[in-house]
């Protein structure tokens, strides 16, 4: 059995008088020689004392800390995998003055990243709706109002607007650092967050900013032109029902004799008969014509419906919303309107064979136009595709990679409200990370699913 060290020892009764905020056994502890104490030494359970002080608000101490030579104001713990440092720690628990304090030292980290979800100590200020505690980090001159964490990729303006505090909503958006336009991981700006959440009051205060009139109508903008792209499509598909639904009407005609309103064979009538087309009947192209025919006919009606669609009013959605409904209807009437022009192009080519005599070379060469204009609108649709493809939702793109989803590695639930919005998403990334692990078996690798399974609020 191993005996600690006096060093071990006095680390450990350091870290105890830290948490529990005993002044007098901490100013006898760091009056002990140098060699014997340090203010940078763990505790038993891999904290640092600055970490328990500011975790606690102990003012007094944290500032005895961190008038100790060489501290580290920006420790983390050695156990958990978020690595919380002294800041983030008094500022999620609203301790301001330890906040103060801490902002004050040369080598403060007011920026500092939680290493999985990325929250910044602004981040856990701004959700624990510690307005005092938001006010002072604003104050640092190298603060960044706008960081996103790595989950949701939310701002703290976004916390501050989910938890509908208007006097924190106010402090943000009046730093002109500020920008109320950041997207989410869902694409969603704090506008739209207040709006689904009815925060008028929230919602006036946003509005008012040039940035987020700007977006608004940016947004506007975009509607317009999707649903012009889609009366055009509309026009369009309308013009296909219409010509199909004449080809059922009026079956293709062939070239045959006339004889008294008798149909006679044989071919060529005799002297004094004459030409005329008629319908043609039992020809085997007939019934490709008349399924090309059909399915065009229903694919325009079926593109006229979804185009009429995109320009119905949408009152209670948010504009953002309302672009993105616009835009997937606009993809599906594209969709449908591609699979129109295929088949009426079929139905077109197999009524010009139908209707031509074979006689004359006349088959021949309507077979050669159709493959030379049926190649040019085959290349000018793929284009046409090409450009719908483009319009393809965020997710769809997330599938394919072309956007990678947000960086989720491995944490413990933050807190019990945080871990209701960022738990789900870790959870997630640890046991994905623990299967990796398993499938290198290395000795690292096992010591990181050691922490795994070990970790704690941190």
């Amino acid at each position: 059995m191993t005996t600690a060290t006096p060093v071990v020892e006095i680390a450990n009764e350091l870290y105890d008088a830290a948490n529990e905020g005993d002044l007098r056994e901490v100013q006898r502890i760091l009056a002990l020689p140098a060699g014997v104490v340090d203010a940078n030494a763990r505790g038993a359970n891999g904290r640092f004392p600055l970490q328990a002080a500011a975790m606690n608000g102990h003012v007094a101490i944290v500032e005895l800390l961190l008038a100790w030579p060489g501290v580290d104001v920006n420790a983390t713990p050695e156990e958990g995998v978020e690595k919380k440092t002294p800041l983030h720690m008094a500022a999620e628990q609203g301790h301001v003055e330890v906040v103060k304090l801490l902002l004050a030292h040369p080598q403060i980290e007011a920026n500092a990243e939680l290493v999985i979800s990325g929250l910044t100590p602004l981040h856990l200020a701004s959700f624990g709706e510690h307005i005092d505690v938001v006010a002072e980090l604003l104050k640092w001159p190298d603060i960044n109002v706008n960081p996103e964490d790595k989950i949701m990729t939310r701002t703290p303006l976004h916390l501050a607007v989910e938890r509908g505090n208007t006097h924190l909503v106010h402090l943000l958006i009046r730093d002109p650092r500020l920008r109320a336009t950041v997207e989410d991981s869902k694409e969603k700006i704090a506008l739209q967050l207040a709006k689904e959440s009815q925060r008028h009051d929230i919602v006036k205060l946003l509005v008012e900013r040039d940035d987020v009139k700007d977006y608004v109508d940016r947004l506007y903008r975009d509607r317009q032109v999707y649903v012009d792209a889609a009366n055009a499509i509309l026009v369009g598909a309308a013009l296909i029902a219409s010509v199909t639904f004449a080809g059922w009407l009026q079956p293709p005609l062939g070239l045959t004799t006339y004889y008294g309103n008798e149909y006679l064979e044989p071919y060529p009538a005799p002297p004094g008969t004459y030409m005329q087309y008629a319908a043609v009947k039992q020809h085997p192209l007939l019934q490709v014509f008349w399924g090309f025919n059909s399915a065009s006919f229903f694919f325009a009606i079926a593109t006229v419906i979804a185009s009429a669609g995109a320009v119905l009013p949408t009152p209670d959605i948010f504009i953002k919303e309302s672009v993105k409904d616009v835009r997937r209807i606009l993809v599906m009437a594209s969709e449908l309107l591609v699979l129109s022009v295929i088949c009426v192009l079929g139905a077109f080519a197999a009524a010009g064979i139908v209707s031509l005599p074979s006689e004359g070379g006349y088959n021949t060469v309507m077979v050669h136009i159709t493959c030379w204009g049926g190649s040019v609108c085959a290349w000018l649709l793929l284009w046409f595709v090409i450009r719908v493809y483009r319009l393809r939702p965020k997710w769809w793109k997330m599938m394919e990679g072309y956007v990678k989803p947000t960086a989720v590695e491995t944490a413990a639930p933050l807190d019990q409200s945080l871990s209701k919005q960022y738990g789900k998403a870790i959870r997630k990334q640890v046991e994905a990370r623990r299967k990796a692990a398993k499938k290198k078996a290395s000795p690292s690798s096992c010591s990181w699913i050691f922490n795994c399974n070990h970790h704690h609020n941190q």
